[in-house]
């Protein structure tokens, strides 16, 4: 391996220290949204109410649910593009640009409305292609780790908005916004951008400590095969006795060879079925749901933001970001120490019949304010942190192509969100008090309906199916399953050649054939189908095809259950 380009040289160090580093380019770019959002970065001392919060919410959400709808109509060529560091930069500068332009806007600067506009337009725009590629690497990882760096990613938002708000102390031009809140804006799009493209150039590759595991093994495996060809050659060159024999065996390799390009031409050539699958009919129903979800959820916060001056909506969204860190802080805590799975099912349904009955009981006292929209709000946080974790889910599970799972997912996400607050902002303050509690009956019964009868928990275990959610058991990441953690007392570093053996015993037993052999050992090392496709230079689909056969040889059902059969046979011979 060459050294790398000075260009990622630095982040590529530590991605190297922590291969999950990339995946917290999600936590990054989630805080600029709540930064953005809640006005306080860029606001001037002129605001009287939450207006212009509400204008720069509309036009960028708006922006950005267009962008993610229609990207899976193309998800080929977006998906190759997505793996141009050059096209996501660019996405992060367009978001800093428009950032500018929104500032530059104000009373204090050019004092033109049109910036303003353009500006939040241009950051919905270039925010889309940043959480498509965040889709795309959350949507390769095992639901274990998807569930940890997403909650992850929530502790960093709150620790990068409390960073910024506690550094407002200058201001270039007396009564606009900070220099920090300017700064933040426009550097935290770049620094999102330069963490999620590390992946690209291999930040991802050893993802988890068997991952590296392997790494080591597969290049001792190829460094004895090296040294036992050559010393095989040298022989056959040295001794005249093997001339007829080593000139036989030339003359067959050519057939042999053409075989085997024959063979892995195929397979190369073999169709992206991930590509191309047809979503389930249970992924829109999942699709309605958000949308009613986020609609109602979005109607509370339109009516709370709009109404109310600047500085009521900054104590909103600091009691919104404590509880965000309470919240990861008692999840973690009960995920790794207490708790050995968890029921996303349970989880949706009670946030669904929850706001639900928050909503129907607050319109019937006409309380719209206070401890209700922080309520209300906190309940968004923890749905937004589910969806992206079912997200990804549907990706691995269904065999996907993320920019469409994220794409419509996302997009019915952000489209519930614009419509809810144009209702709660502009609607509602319109409407009698009468009706405004008739309006919000109506939407919580639309959300009690989409949680009962069109995506029930029956559709969720239909969508998500019993073997894929056994894979999201935290012990693993506690006890690090599948490979004993043998160290050499002379330099510490692991060895896999004794799980390796036990790996061929197993094999051997179950009449597995070469390739299923081959493919069993990485599988026992940790490896996703995806690296397997990669490393044997096979298609995804025939990665797939031949785990699914392996499982059915070894009579498991999950990896957890080939792990515990290698682990067996290795403690055996010992």
């Amino acid at each position: 391996m060459g050294r790398p380009s000075n260009k990622h040289y630095f982040l590529n160090e530590l991605t190297a220290l922590w291969p999950g580093l990339p995946l917290l380019g999600l936590g990054v770019l989630l805080a600029w949204e709540q930064l953005a959002f809640s006005g306080t970065f860029w606001l001037s001392d002129t605001e009287i109410d939450g207006r212009h919060i509400s204008y720069m919410y509309l036009l960028s959400s708006g922006a950005l649910a267009l962008v993610m709808l229609l990207a899976p109509f193309l998800h080929k060529r977006v998906s190759t593009l997505l793996g141009r560091p050059a096209l996501i930069y660019g996405s992060a500068a367009l978001v800093s640009f428009g950032v500018l332009c929104i500032i530059a806007a104000g009373p204090y600067y050019l004092a033109v409305a049109w910036p303003f506009y353009f500006g939040c337009v241009l950051t919905g725009i270039g925010t889309a292609p940043l959480i498509l590629k965040c889709g795309q690497l959350y949507g390769h990882l095992a639901p274990n780790k998807v569930v940890i760096y997403v909650v992850l990613s929530q502790l960093l938002v709150a620790a990068i908005y409390f960073l910024f708000l506690g550094t407002e102390w200058w201001h270039p031009v007396p009564g606009g916004p900070s220099l920090s809140g300017i700064i933040a804006l426009m550097i935290l799009p770049i620094l999102g951008a330069a963490l999620i493209t590390t992946s690209s150039g291999g930040g991802l590759v050893a993802s988890s400590p068997i991952e590296s595991l392997a790494e080591t093994e597969m290049a001792a495996t190829t460094a004895a095969t090296t040294a036992a060809t050559t010393t095989a050659t040298t022989a056959a060159t040295t001794a005249t006795t093997a001339t007829t024999t080593t000139t036989a065996t030339t003359a067959n390799s050519p057939t042999n060879t053409a075989t085997t390009e024959t063979t892995a031409a195929a397979h190369s050539n073999e169709p992206q079925k991930q590509q191309d699958s047809k979503l389930p009919s249970s992924f829109w129903k999942l699709c309605v749901a958000v949308l009613f979800f986020t609609l109602v959820t979005s109607v509370v916060s339109g009516l709370a933001v709009h109404g109310q001056i600047p500085d009521e909506t900054l104590i909103y969204s600091n009691i919104l970001m404590l509880l965000r860190m309470l919240f990861v802080v008692v999840f973690l805590y009960f995920m790794l120490r207490i708790v050995k799975h968890i029921n996303f099912g349970k989880l949706y349904l009670s946030l669904m019949v929850g706001i639900a009955a928050t909503v129907t009981f607050a319109s019937s006292l006409q309380l719209y304010g206070g401890l209700f929209s922080i309520f209300v709000g906190f309940t968004l946080i923890i749905f937004d942190l589910l969806l992206w974790c079912l997200l990804a889910f549907v990706v691995r599970q269904n065999h996907l192509s993320p920019v469409t799972v994220f794409g419509f997912g996302r997009g019915a996400f952000v489209v519930g969100s614009v419509l809810g607050w144009m209702i709660g902002a502009w609607l509602i303050p319109m409407t009698p008090s009468f009706w405004t509690s008739f309006v919000f009956v109506v939407l919580a019964t639309l959300v009690l309906v989409s949680a009962i009868l069109i995506f029930s928990e029956k559709e969720f275990d239909r969508l998500f199916s019993s073997v894929f959610e056994r894979e999201l058991n935290f012990d693993d990441l506690k006890t690090q399953k599948g490979i004993p953690a043998h160290h050499d007392d002379t330099n510490g570093e692991p060895h896999a050649r004794p799980y390796i053996e036990a790996c061929k015993r197993v094999g051997a037993s179950f009449r597995l054939s070469s390739r299923e052999q081959e493919i069993f050992e990485l599988l026992a090392l940790g490896r996703g189908s995806d690296s397997i496709a990669s490393r044997l230079h096979i298609s995804m689909n025939t990665a797939r095809t031949h785990t699914h056969n392996i499982y059915a040889k070894l009579n498991v059902h999950s990896r957890n259950e080939l792990f515990a059969l290698v682990e067996t046979a290795w403690k055996d011979e010992k």
